[in-house]
């Protein structure tokens, strides 16, 4: 088997936490992912925030110091992962998630990533597999593993194109607010460029429009 879990070190589950909630800073020896159902989080890992909302993820690495604090305004829904990971491929070891050192990826518009940890929870804990489950798992563990990879490398790619310094600006104001409704118009005249130029730059160094990125 090229990466092995035992189904007794894996964890999933849901997990609902009010406004103002506050988990102090810790660290383990798990992988860990948090996908966000509902509300808003922040995270400061290794003191750097980064602030989480529905329909995202975090991937946290082994041994990262993180807290977790939830937005004041409404309660946080969260779907958990947690796992040891016994044994990497030579074939896995290139996988971006592992070759970069950082403590933590953060992926946004990621169902497939939520799809692939409810099979995961599935062939854990539903006996009826025996003893087939364990394999399952594990097949599962590694195309979760590609699929994570999948979604860094696309956020790397789209981040080494964005050396124009309005585009970044832009980027950074869609990634905040993509979950409203975002008017290219108004997009453009918010950053004092000419939504003309806007479509420009975002075909010639991010490869597709700026509506297609939103969507």
């Amino acid at each position: 088997m090229s990466c092995i879990v035992n189904s007794k070190d894996v964890y999933l589950g849901k997990k609902e936490f009010c406004a103002n909630y506050i988990y102090d800073e810790h660290l383990h020896e798990e992988y860990e992912i948090n996908y966000i159902n509902q509300g808003r989080c922040m995270m400061t890992i290794e003191d750097k925030k980064v602030t989480l909302r529905q329909g995202e993820c975090i991937i946290l690495t082994p041994y990262s110091p993180h807290s977790f604090m939830v937005d004041g305004a409404q309660k946080c829904s969260i779907t958990q992962l947690s796992f040891k990971l016994h044994e990497v491929s030579t074939i896995l070891n290139d996988l971006i998630i592992f070759k970069d050192t950082q403590p933590y990826f953060k992926i946004v518009s990621c169902t497939d990533i939520l799809e692939s940890m409810q099979n995961m929870y599935t062939y854990a804990h539903d006996k009826s597999y025996h003893p087939l489950n364990e394999l399952l798992l594990n097949v599962e563990l590694q195309k979760l593993f590609i699929i994570l990879s999948m979604h860094i490398e696309q956020m790397h790619l789209i981040g080494q194109k964005c050396e124009h310094t309005k585009l970044e600006a832009v980027l950074a104001y869609i990634n905040e607010h993509y979950d409203q409704d975002i008017q290219l118009e108004t997009l453009a005249q918010y950053h004092k460029i000419s939504s003309r130029y806007l479509r420009k730059i975002f075909m010639e160094h991010v490869g597709f429009s700026a509506m297609e990125y939103i969507t």
